[in-house]
């Protein structure tokens, strides 16, 4: 529960800084859209078979207003479930969350609801070989997958009315 959250949040919770003060304004995508930083850091918890169309997505739900600072927004939990064992190391879990974007046209927040159902796998912990060496892209991910965690299929929750 608590890695699926960690990841989620750093993935939809979007502003100008990292918790750290960088002012990096996001990373440019191969087709030219773009995500905050913490976004495409946390999308190494992501399995490669679906990373960057997942990481496309993302961009195009992000405000350009984000990169200047006139624009964020928050992942607000309503419920994760318990992990359900579905195959040898692999659990299903169920998210129900809010994605709350404030822009200065809509100060008062647009709420997006996300009702997702996250699969997740155990993988090998991938240490870093060279700790004095490493660059920041090298260092955001391992710190992900240092976890030994790995999402492997996010897809809609049906929540009945």
């Amino acid at each position: 529960k608590h890695y699926v959250k960690e990841v989620f949040g750093l993935l939809f919770t979007w502003n100008q800084n990292l918790a750290t003060g960088d002012t990096r304004k996001g990373v440019k995508l191969s087709d030219g859209s773009q995500v905050t930083v913490s976004s495409w850091e946390a999308s190494y918890a992501i399995s490669e078979t679906f990373r960057t169309s997942f990481l496309k997505a993302i961009a195009d739900l992000t405000p350009d207003e984000v990169f200047s600072g006139k624009a964020q927004s928050i992942l607000t939990f309503q419920h994760i479930s318990d992990p359900t064992v579905v195959d040898r190391g692999k659990w299903k879990l169920d998210l129900v969350a809010n994605l709350l974007i404030i822009t200065s046209k809509h100060p008062e927040g647009i709420i997006i609801p996300f009702n997702k159902v996250v699969i997740i796998e155990a993988i090998e912990v991938t240490d870093d070989p060279i700790p004095e060496a490493t660059s920041a892209i090298q260092k955001a991910v391992y710190n992900v997958k240092e976890k030994g965690l790995q999402i492997i299929e996010i897809r809609d929750l049906e929540i009945e009315r």
